[in-house]
């Protein structure tokens, strides 16, 4: 009866730490999350967006395997608020195409060579990623990639592309 008692205790204290473990590796239960401003798409938005689709909504856990749901949203407007402030945001369009504008002053880094070129800046540096994916899938896995690696301010440009043109906001030929 005393050693069922013991594997009783040993296998729950193993669980709490497993579970512990999780919350803290995958960033779990945490709500103190890095958010550009109260304009931009957080992980606290994430509650009352149940009914958007996945690249929608600005869910902040980590996944794997092309999941996208654990990056960190930013609207056009607010990326644009940033860049108008002065604010020094390095916007990295993560397609290997070059057919297409881009958003002024952005640079070219593909998603294969996101972990490469990051080596070589501060993790310090404001990043917003953006696509023409449908569904920002590689501009959303460019800004998990960053903050795996330490950028806690790498975010991913909502509707990339696309809603930045729809906006009316300013774009360059691609070189």
């Amino acid at each position: 009866m005393r050693n069922r008692f013991i594997a009783a205790v040993v296998a729950g204290l193993a669980a709490a730490v497993i579970l512990g473990w999780i919350i803290v590796r995958f960033g779990m239960g945490d709500d103190s999350g890095p958010a550009v401003t109260a304009g931009s798409v957080n992980k606290q938005s994430s509650r009352n967006e149940a009914a958007a689709p996945r690249a929608e909504r600005g869910n902040n856990t980590r996944q794997r395997d092309g999941d996208t749901s654990g990056a960190h949203w930013i609207s056009v407007e607010e990326l644009k608020a940033r860049l108008d402030r002065g604010e020094k945001v390095l916007v990295v369009n993560t397609r290997s195409s070059d057919s297409e504008p881009l958003i002024r002053g952005a640079i070219v880094v593909p998603e294969d060579d996101i972990e490469s070129w990051s080596e070589k800046i501060p993790k310090s540096t404001a990043i917003v990623t953006y696509c023409s994916c449908q569904d920002d899938s590689a501009g959303a896995r460019a800004a998990l990639k960053l903050r795996w690696r330490g950028f806690t301010d790498a975010h991913v440009l909502r509707g990339g592309l696309a809603a930045w043109q729809e906006s009316g906001y300013p774009t360059q030929p691609a070189n």
